[in-house]
């Protein structure tokens, strides 16, 4: 791994650099200029005309290369000075820039004698600027690792101002890989081999001619001071398997492979994170994404699919985007015409990666607004026929209308449906609370609970989280629509009292004295930080600290009704069919009673996880533990018997714990199509300012 030969090459930063210039092809090293501090000290003149007459007037950039940079202990990265943008022909300022690094080196308290600075011509055209790390800086894993600036800087990211991040697993098919990424790859590589496979930290940029240039090539020091030796390829195996595991993933409305997304419809990062446990996931699978997701909108209209949502790769969750796309299109669309729409949102998503997260916003069209008919125009410049976009529009407002009109009828049923949930969950927590289950009734319980949500929470959940979207698309098309003023709306919907401004109050209240501990534990003792973690105590287990002072933002529970005339002209520019003051009512209705559904479901949701945490305790197994049982377990440890099946269920935990801490290693894209996993196109074809990958 670290050849001795390698070792020799590599000193200062100027040494390391003329020695590679010597043999690389696939890379440049722009002109450059060793200048011992020694020297210059003997000679300044002498060096300054030199200088001058070496670069003919170019501008240059006067960097350190110091003894004490760029060695196997310690990098110093950005501890020196260096000054880019210097006219070689002007000796006044490259003698200032000169005695800035040399000043860098003294204030460390050392002498200077034996120093170097090192001036090279600057980069011009500069595309792209930044580092790559052969291997992984967190666990030495096989990665290239790539920080870059798409903006022309060459310092951006070493300055620490930034930049994107791509991650590259080392044994990918670099030939299908575009440009710039495949030079620069291939000029890495050829580094990389010169340097006997060392693990490297190398400054880059890349011109306007796709010439990569390289400023700087060092040991990688986090990865020799990591210590824990990889084995690359069985790390390659792992990761080929969770590729294959993608790549046998296809969507039944069209037999191709699945495109995912781990932030889209139904978000799994944000809600169970990027790598849940196996109980996290287990439990959100069978709540929500088994088949209740879309069992709730097909009642209001929306297209069946009975097809699960969401599907694992390694530890990663992440939501199929044909099947979000085509749950979100009206019934009485045509199945011809929704397949067509279902491509295009597709490719419409694939050519603009930043709005996984505002599909429904962005990309999708799934509810009838104020500005449907104008930003549905998109769609004759895609193939669609004024016809088809007039069959879409009808059908969504026809869907629309009939659920904000019938809105108080849905409220009612989903409303009885809550209440059959709180009569399965309320016997079950006053057993509880009076003792005398066994750990095999407990256990029956949390089936049945988890039933009940499928039947009576989750689905009527979802379906008013989709009413409160459209009353929240309303909201925002009023706005661009020209209705109201930004100013407006955000007075309006801070003036609705929701669960999560209702707390707020109460926290307040509590904090003064106003509400005492047990009434605050009876509304909202059920909450956990982690609403699928086992490992997250409730909030009726913690340990909560008053805070002192004034909370409440400015206008929060304040009276604030939208203009009668205005929303009345506004509804009737699109002919929906009811009054304003009848439509206000929805629009805060339906924002109030999604947060209402989510905490009354989680109410049996935590009584899940407690009556697990009880069972744990009786056999001896630790919440942690219990982390990496799936719901199918509970049938077996029932039928075994809990205190029989405890040897079975710790192994089986340990079992799913190490499978688990080896696929955290493997880094996930954050969406997935057109390719394999770890280093295909879709992995590296970055368009927003965060890195694709995701890891522990």
């Amino acid at each position: 791994m670290k050849g001795s030969y390698g070792h020799q090459v590599v000193s200062t930063k100027a040494n390391t650099l003329y020695a590679l210039s010597k043999v690389i092809t696939k890379s440049k090293i722009e002109k450059m200029y060793i200048l011992p501090a020694a020297e210059y000290m003997r000679d300044k003149p002498g060096i300054l005309s030199d200088i001058a007459g070496r670069f003919g007037g170019d501008m240059i950039v006067v960097r350190s290369s110091s003894s004490k940079e760029d060695s196997f202990k310690a990098s110093n990265a950005g501890h020196y000075k260096s000054v880019l943008g210097i006219d070689s022909g002007d000796f006044g300022q490259v003698a200032d820039a000169v005695e800035q690094v040399l000043q860098s080196y003294r204030d460390d308290g050392e002498g200077i004698e034996n120093e170097q600075v090192l001036i090279q011509r600057q980069a011009q055209d500069v595309r792209f600027g930044g580092v790559v790390f052969t291997r992984d800086i967190q666990g030495s894993r096989p990665y290239y690792l790539i920080n870059y600036d798409d903006q022309g800087s060459t310092d951006s990211v070493t300055s620490g101002c930034g930049g994107k991040t791509l991650w590259i697993l080392k044994n990918a098919d670099f030939a299908a890989f575009e440009e710039p990424w495949k030079s620069l790859v291939t000029a890495v590589q050829e580094i990389e081999l010169f340097l006997n496979g060392m693990a490297l930290d190398i400054e880059f940029a890349i011109n306007s001619r796709g010439e990569v240039i390289i400023f700087q090539v060092r040991p990688l020091v986090a990865s020799y001071k990591h210590g824990k030796d990889i084995d690359d390829w069985e790390f390659f195996e792992r990761c080929d398997s969770i590729r294959n595991q993608y790549r046998s993933n296809v969507n039944v409305l069209d037999g191709q492979r699945m495109m995912l997304s781990d932030m889209a419809f139904w978000n799994p990062s944000e809600i169970i994170g990027t790598n849940p446990r196996e109980l996290e996931y287990s439990l959100y699978r069978e709540i929500i994404t088994k088949n209740a997701w879309n069992r709730g909108i097909a009642e209001i209209g929306y297209r069946r699919l009975d097809e699960e949502l969401m599907y694992r790769l390694g530890n990663k969750p992440y939501i199929c985007l044909e099947y979000s796309f085509y749950s979100l299109i009206p019934q009485s669309v045509d199945e011809d015409l929704a397949r067509r729409l279902v491509d295009f949102y597709c490719e419409r998503l694939r050519a603009d990666t930043t709005a996984h997260d505002k599909i429904e916003f962005e990309i999708a069209y799934t509810s009838y607004d104020f500005c449907t008919e104008k930003n549905s125009r998109i769609l004759l410049e895609h193939g669609f026929s004024e016809e088809e976009r007039r069959k879409l529009l009808d059908a969504l407002f026809e869907l629309t209308e009939k659920c904000v009109c019938g809105y108080d009828d849905i409220l009612e049923k989903d409303l009885l449906f809550l209440r059959l949930l709180k009569n399965v969950r309320e016997p079950i927590e006053q057993a509880l609370e009076y003792g005398g289950l066994s750990a095999s009734e407990m256990l029956k319980n949390v089936l049945r609970l988890i039933e009940a949500l499928t039947e009576y929470g989750t689905p009527q959940f979802t379906r008013q989280a989709r009413l409160a979207f459209m009353a929240r698309s309303f909201c925002r098309s009023l706005v661009e629509a020209g209705f109201f003023t930004g100013e407006e709306m955000d007075a309006f919907m801070k003036s609705i009292s929701t669960v999560s401004s209702q707390f707020d109050k109460d926290f307040e209240k509590f904090s003064d004295g106003l509400m005492s501990r047990s009434e605050f534990n009876a509304k909202y003792g059920h909450l956990r930080s982690g609403t699928y973690d086992i490992r997250t105590d409730r909030y009726d287990r913690m340990s909560i600290r008053p805070v002192s002072g004034k909370r409440r933002t400015d206008g929060e529970g304040r009276s604030a009704s939208l203009d009668c005339a205005r929303l009345e002209k506004a509804l009737g520019s699109i002919g929906l069919n009811i009054g304003a003051k009848d439509f206000e009512r929805f629009l805060r209705a339906a924002t109030e009673q999604r947060e209402y559904f989510k905490f009354e479901f989680t109410k049996a949701l935590s009584l899940v996880l407690e009556l697990l945490i009880i069972v744990g305790e009786e056999l001896d197994i630790k919440r942690k533990e219990l982390s990496w049982l799936r719901i199918e377990d509970i049938n077996e440890c029932i039928k075994n018997g809990p205190e029989t099946d405890r040897d079975r269920l710790t192994k089986l935990f340990a079992m799913r714990r190490d499978e688990y801490i080896l696929n955290r290693m493997v880094i996930g894209p954050r969406y997935g199509y057109d390719g394999g996993f770890g280093g295909a196109p879709e992995f590296y074809n970055l368009k927003t300012g965060r890195g694709r990958g995701d890891s522990a």
